[in-house]
C-alpha cells in the first residue's frame, strides 16, 4: 500500500478541526455543500505541472506543443485551465470536441484522434475546423477524404 504522501496532492493538511484540507479548502465542507462523492483537485498544482511540460518541452524544441488527452478528465474547469496554460487539446469522440469547444478552447488547437471516428464525428471535426485530425487506417484516410471533398476543405492530419 502506498503511503498517503504518495496519493495526496502536496498541499494536502489537516485543519484546526481534523478535517483533510487540500489547496487550502476543507474536503468535510466541501463535502456539505456538493455532496459525496465528490472529485477534487488541487488546482494549483495541476496549473505548475502544466507549465512544468510545457517550460520542459519548450526548452529542448521553442515549437514543442503539449497535448491534453482530454479522455483523461474533462470537466469544463480542467479544459479551460488547459487552455489557459497554453496546452493543446486531444479529443476523441464528438462529445469531447463539444466539451472542449464549449469550454473555449479555439478549435485550430484541438486535435481530433479516436479509432473508429466514423462520418458524423469526422463531419463535426471539419465543421468545428480543428486543426489536425489523426487518422488510423486506409478506410478512414477514404472517409476523411470523401467528407473534407464534399465540403471544399483541406484538412491537417497526422497518421497512426
Amino acid at each position: 500500500m502506498q503511503p498517503l504522501s504518495q496519493v495526496l496532492p502536496p498541499s494536502a493538511t489537516t485543519t484546526p478541526e481534523g478535517h483533510l484540507s487540500i489547496g487550502g479548502c476543507d474536503v468535510v465542507a466541501l463535502a456539505g455543500e456538493y455532496g459525496t462523492p465528490l472529485v477534487i483537485y488541487d488546482g494549483g498544482l495541476l496549473r505548475d505541472t502544466m507549465r512544468r511540460y510545457v517550460s520542459a518541452f519548450k526548452a529542448h524544441d521553442p515549437e514543442a506543443e503539449v497535448i491534453y488527452a482530454s479522455k483523461a478528465f474533462w470537466a469544463q474547469a480542467l479544459l479551460r485551465m488547459a487552455h489557459e496554460e497554453g496546452l493543446r487539446m486531444d479529443v476523441a469522440s464528438g462529445g469531447e470536441l463539444y466539451m472542449a469547444l464549449h469550454a473555449g478552447f479555439p478549435a485550430g488547437k484541438i486535435v481530433m484522434h479516436g479509432n473508429a471516428k466514423d462520418a458524423r464525428e469526422i463531419g463535426e471535426a471539419l465543421e468545428a475546423q480543428v486543426g489536425l485530425i489523426v487518422v488510423d487506417s486506409l478506410d478512414e484516410i477514404a472517409l476523411l477524404d470523401e467528407i473534407a471533398g464534399e465540403r471544399g476543405r483541406v484538412q491537417g492530419v497526422l497518421i497512426r
